[in-house]
């Protein structure tokens, strides 16, 4: 995976996918770019106080997370592409990168779900991560499956997109299980007047 554009990204060698994802999958998760602090300027707060890390919780203890990707210009040449993460106002976790790599929606949608996972280690709730992205969710919730079946070739026998990125995830969402933390990725509806998702989209926006 890339970390291009990751502030405070550290960088480890490996010789292959599998020897990435058995590192992620163990105690190397925890102090990997995992560890990263969000970038600066990701909070609004313009004094840079720091301010009480105050997220969502719902009724059931889930502390409630949102993640956007946007591009502009998708799928043409020059495309620009944002990642954004809010977890509430002026909340220091709150991400807006450029996102690295291939410039598209998909992709930035996949980074900004990563960059919770990197940027929350050592969660002690259970977390909920709500996307306005129905296809990312998909991706780890239905198809994931047939990929790994298939060797990461997709009904159209062509390979599967962003399957590094998809894999680097799910290296970070079976070592959290491993570790009873768990996670959740929950639809939202985009530009519905949901409050988080409206601040993940903002962000991304400015990313």
């Amino acid at each position: 995976i890339q970390v291009k554009g990751f502030t405070g990204a550290k960088y480890k060698k490996f010789h292959s996918n599998a020897e990435a994802e058995a590192w992620i999958a163990g105690d190397g998760a925890s102090s990997s770019t995992a560890a990263a602090a969000p970038a600066p300027g990701a909070s609004s707060s313009s004094k840079g106080k720091k301010r009480e890390m105050s997220s969502d919780v719902d009724a059931d203890g889930w502390d409630v997370v949102y993640s956007d990707g946007a591009c502009k210009g998708n799928g043409q040449v020059g495309s620009v592409a944002g990642v954004g993460v809010w977890w509430g106002p002026d909340d220091p976790r709150n991400i807006a990168e450029r996102c690295p790599g291939d410039q598209t929606n998909n992709r930035a949608e996949l980074i900004a779900i990563l960059r919770v996972l990197e940027t929350t280690p050592n969660s002690t709730r259970p977390l909920m991560i709500k996307t306005d992205s129905q296809y990312s969710i998909q991706c780890f919730n239905d198809w994931i499956g047939g990929w790994i079946k298939k060797n990461w070739i997709n009904s159209s026998g062509q390979p599967v997109k962003n399957a590094p990125l998809i894999r680097y995830i799910q290296a970070h969402l079976e070592a959290r299980k491993r570790r009873d933390q768990q996670v959740k990725l929950s639809y939202v509806k985009g530009h519905s007047g949901d409050r988080g998702n409206d601040g993940a989209d903002y962000q991304a926006n400015i990313g």
